[in-house]
């Protein structure tokens, strides 16, 4: 009876919750509340009057908000997955995949800038750091709710840390990073906290205000079953646009709606932002009939990155030539997609390095860029590129080299070519790598590299799969060599590679897709996260740059500085189009429907009125490094 009193107790102070919430609680809370209890040196009680007295407390007032006054609410977007999702849970197996960052729409407590990375308020409406800048102290704002209603308080924070370090969700980047990247979290009050880090660090006002809280009610059955009870739902958000079950057609299309009464309506930094009333993604795994759907005005939306679509196919669309669509590039700043090859260093094969780099020498990228890209693109340098004084200049890509082929080739003891004019060793072992890659309009480019490749003596076989069949796959480490590339957060400042290199990764269900597993990889990583002075961590990133090209364990392929869009009429944008960092127009949500717009569209497609159909170059970052 005691121990219920005090369970009953800790869940009301706990949770906020009432005597009725507790009498429906179950054994995933309780648990929560016994791992509070057996870990008090993380998870600290206070009251407000512990507080520190000087601290000076920060709203960002003089951060420039990014809506627009002109900005409409309402309407729907139309834009396109080329695979279904293979789960809607945020973490756990197969959760990383490309739709995540669609499904991944909540705040955190602080917002940053994506042109200056000065934070303001998000889900805390004020901020405070300590002298030795090793803890940040928050108080939350009263209004914050998630989508089903439930307030966001200290305890969302408090069960958060709980759910990422549980052997639960069956994550192991989670399980580590929330058990080694934070030393406390203290919670003075429902709307007060303290979040203090393991280690000094140099973005560490981006590690504590990037913390976003968790539902507990929705949580409230979490147990080691969490993958499949999960599996298909979605998770209640503090941000602007839920999915609720009548708008998922399973295979076929998602569809993400506005949160009524949103909480963060009248927030200055939301303001003017997140207009449309809902965003409809069909799922078409042909980006050719996607297209065409785009001419046909039943997306809004297109890429026009690759060359066939900006040279060929969009200037002769009738709705292109009229000005219907409207047309831009857009050159941003951003830490730039690792487009390359992934080489298993465990695989029987490519575990030899003189393979690996025998196979570096026999890609022809330079016959790609100028081909399949014509001459737009530009060769990706190494792995950590686009991270101003972090990426190491002196950083070039491996060439295509026969002659260096050869010799690789040869000290690996692939000496002589069969009749097929693959080359082999004595036992007859024939040099074929299995490429493995997402059925995209891009691992087109492949086929123009395993021409190349068969004239230094490779086998490329290629395996196209579709995305979510691929993305298992690697995520598996059932690869020899994965052609695909990882999306840097944008605004990142620091190289990462403790996640992609360090050997406690080489293992299934993490982005250590190369396998790598090297203690001289290992010791440098560890110094680099430790490190806080900026010199040290350039000296030390420039080294791990050096290594892991050395190791030629990921072939970079290709980059591009800007990207090119197509966009029917009726979307509006800003003057300036997007953010330094921005990837698409409609990423940081400051674009709009006009609907009078779309009307008078259509209206002009009838008569044959033409509007302006001019290219528009949007360069304003252009000369950022």
């Amino acid at each position: 009876m005691r121990f219920l009193l005090s369970l009953i107790a800790l869940l009301i102070f706990f949770f906020g919750c009432t005597h009725k919430e507790v009498a429906k609680a179950n054994d995933a809370l309780a648990e929560a509340v016994a791992y509070y209890r057996k870990n008090p040196e993380f998870f600290v009680f206070a009251s407000p009057a512990d507080l520190p007295k000087d601290l000076a407390w920060q709203d960002g007032h003089d951060v420039v908000p990014l809506g627009d006054p002109r900005a409409l609410r309402g309407g729907t977007i139309h834009d396109f997955l080329m695979d279904f999702p293979s789960t809607f849970r945020l973490v756990g197996p197969d959760s990383n995949g490309a739709s995540r960052a669609i499904l991944q729409g909540g705040l955190s407590l602080l917002g940053f800038d994506p042109n200056t990375l000065k934070p303001y308020p998000a889900l805390a409406r004020q901020w405070a750091i300590s002298p030795d800048k090793m803890t940040v102290y928050f108080r939350l704002d009263p209004a914050a709710r998630f989508s089903d209603g439930e307030p966001v308080r200290a305890a969302n924070y408090l069960f958060a840390f709980y759910f990422f370090r549980s052997d639960h969700i069956h994550d192991p980047w989670y399980v580590n990073f929330y058990t080694t990247e934070y030393k406390k979290l203290i919670r003075f009050d429902d709307y007060t906290i303290a979040i203090t880090l393991a280690k000094a660090r140099p973005d560490f006002l981006e590690k504590a205000g990037g913390l976003s809280p968790l539902p507990m009610k929705f949580y409230s059955e979490l147990g080691d079953d969490y993958p499949e009870r999960y599996q298909w739902r979605f998770e209640p958000t503090t941000g602007p646009y839920e999915v609720r079950p009548s708008d998922v057609r399973k295979g076929q299309s998602i569809t993400l709606r506005r949160v009524k009464n949103w909480w963060a309506d009248n927030n200055k930094f939301c303001r003017y932002r997140f207009n449309p009333e809902a965003i409809e993604y069909k799922v078409i795994r042909d980006p050719n009939k996607a297209f065409e759907l785009f001419l046909a005005g039943k997306l809004d939306v297109f890429s026009l990155n690759l060359p066939e679509y900006w040279y060929d196919r969009a200037p002769n669309a009738p709705a292109v030539k009229h000005g219907y669509i409207q047309r831009a590039i857009f050159y941003n700043d951003v830490p730039r997609p690792t487009w390359g090859f992934y080489l298993n260093t465990q695989d029987a094969l490519l575990k030899d390095i003189h393979v690996r780099r025998g196979l570096a020498y026999s890609l022809n990228w330079e016959r790609v860029l100028k081909f399949f890209f014509r001459g737009d693109f530009e060769r990706l340098p190494g792995y950590a590129t686009g991270y101003g004084r972090f990426s190491d200049p002196a950083i070039k890509p491996p060439p295509f080299d026969l002659e260096n082929a050869a010799k690789e080739f040869s000290l690996a003891g692939f000496t002589s070519r069969g009749p097929d004019g693959i080359l082999r060793r004595t036992d007859g072992t024939r040099l074929t790598i299995t490429v493995t890659a997402a059925e995209t309009p891009t691992a087109n480019a492949l086929m123009m590299l395993k021409e190349d490749a068969l004239k230094a003596g490779v086998n490329l076989d290629l395996e196209i799969l579709d995305p979510t069949t691929a993305f298992k796959k690697v995520s598996e480490k059932k690869h020899q060599a994965a052609f695909t590339a990882f999306e840097m957060a944008a605004g990142e400042r620091f190289p990462r590679f403790w996640e992609m290199f360090h050997s406690v990764n080489a293992k299934p269900q993490t982005n250590n897709l190369c396998m790598l597993s090297d203690p001289t990889v290992d010791a440098l990583i560890d110094r680099y996260d430790k490190e806080t002075d900026e010199n040290q961590i350039q000296r030390l990133s420039y080294q791990l740059q050096e290594k892991i090209a050395d190791q030629c364990v990921f072939i970079p392929a290709f980059m591009r500085p800007w990207y090119r869009v197509g966009y029917w009429r009726h979307i509006k944008v800003p003057d300036y189009f997007d953010v330094k960092t921005g990837e698409d127009p409609t990423g940081t949500g400051v674009f709009w429907i006009d609907e009078a717009a779309r009307k008078e569209t259509m209206e002009a497609m009838r008569s044959g009125k033409s509007y302006d159909n001019s290219v528009k170059t949007y360069d304003q970052w252009r000369s950022s490094k």
